[in-house]
């Protein structure tokens, strides 16, 4: 599949997994830098933490890189 359509795929598997913070469902954000999938509150503490720590993006209305994408999937072997 085209870049566009492997990111669509690995979107869709991504919002079923939960929070690595605390296990929350559904997991919409993502710290590109820690490699962790959030739920909102967590994504939230993990904002405040700065983005020299902790860079997060929503899963939903943020562009999120398709090797970050990738990476996210791959640590949790999902997709």
């Amino acid at each position: 599949p085209d870049a566009e359509a492997a990111r669509d795929i690995l979107l869709q598997a991504l919002s079923a997994v939960r929070c690595d913070d605390c296990g929350a469902s559904p997991a919409q954000w993502c710290s590109i830098s820690l490699g962790v999938v959030l739920c909102p509150d967590c994504a939230g503490c993990h904002r405040s933490l700065g983005t020299h720590i902790s860079k997060v993006r929503s899963l939903t209305l943020d562009r999120v890189e398709l090797p970050s994408l990738m990476l996210l999937a791959s640590l949790r072997a999902v997709g």
